[in-house]
């Protein structure tokens, strides 16, 4: 009885888990089309980070990655200029141009994958965001 007991609790924990982590699961729409991420996009301090290759390459942006100063480079042509962004993972500096600005929250590596805040990059690059707290949805409206 008590292993029985202990299992139906046990299974209760992993269903209550998993429905969890789908309440907290973003959804990440670009010009109306949902974007397939091969990593999650999650919450943290009520800012949306997304793994950084996937969200704005589907934007039209350039990723680039330097592994010995851990610091992404993302670029875009925008009306005869052209936009560069630098992050460097753990730090709330980036630099737009040569024009420091400050995160709300620094960029982080999870599982090898970069993440960044999307809406700091993605308005930097020209392109609209929208947020439904209720259905957790970003929509992003490419410039």
């Amino acid at each position: 009885m008590k292993k029985m007991i202990a299992g139906i609790l046990a299974a209760l924990c992993v269903a209550s888990a998993g429905a969890a982590n789908a309440a907290d699961t973003v959804t990440i729409r670009v010009d109306g089309e949902e974007l397939a991420l091969e990593e999650p996009a999650f919450l943290e301090n009520d800012r949306t980070l997304v793994p950084l290759r996937g969200v704005f390459e589907a934007v039209g942006a350039q990723v680039m990655w330097d592994q010995d100063s851990k610091t992404v480079v993302v670029t875009q042509n925008q009306e005869d200029a052209l936009t560069v962004i630098v992050v460097q993972i753990d730090s709330k500096n980036a630099f737009v141009g040569e024009e420091q600005k400050e995160l709300d929250v620094p960029a982080t590596l999870v599982n090898d994958t970069t993440y960044v805040p999307l809406r700091f990059i993605l308005e930097e690059l020209g392109n609209s965001v929208t947020w439904d707290q209720e259905t957790k949805t970003v929509d992003i409206t490419t410039a």
